[in-house]
């Protein structure tokens, strides 16, 4: 019985650790009096990365690659995607099947009337 309840215990730890973001990059900044955070985040399957603010002042958009391995034959690949909009720009992408999160490297852009930021983050799996 002792046994059962610790495989079952070991292997729920092992497959929530999978889904918890292995590491993530983020910090704040403002502009214009804006205030404004970057985030990317990295987990086994996917990773997100996005620009944030609290104010309709404040375009946002952030522009993304992700690279992955495939576990059966380790041939590396990557997926580019962006996204833009007024005060959010958040972006997802997920691993192709049988392939694995190896990092993500984003570029941030915020501009809030003739004020403007740009800066990256990275996080490796």
């Amino acid at each position: 019985m002792k046994k059962n309840v610790f495989l079952a215990l070991a292997m729920s730890i092992m497959m929530l650790g999978a889904a918890i973001p292995v590491s993530a990059e983020s910090y704040s900044r403002s502009i214009n009096d804006i205030g404004f955070s970057v985030y990317t985040n990295i987990t086994s399957t996917n990773a997100n990365a996005g620009t944030v603010s609290g104010s309709r002042n404040l375009e946002a958009s952030v522009s993304a690659t992700y690279y992955y391995v495939n576990v059966n034959t380790m041939k590396t690949g990557t997926i580019k995607k962006s996204a833009s909009g007024t005060q959010v720009a958040t972006l997802t992408i997920y691993a192709p099947t049988n392939c694995r999160s190896v990092k993500i490297t984003a570029t941030h852009t915020a501009e809030s009337g003739n004020e403007s930021w740009t800066g990256t983050t990275s996080e490796i799996r």
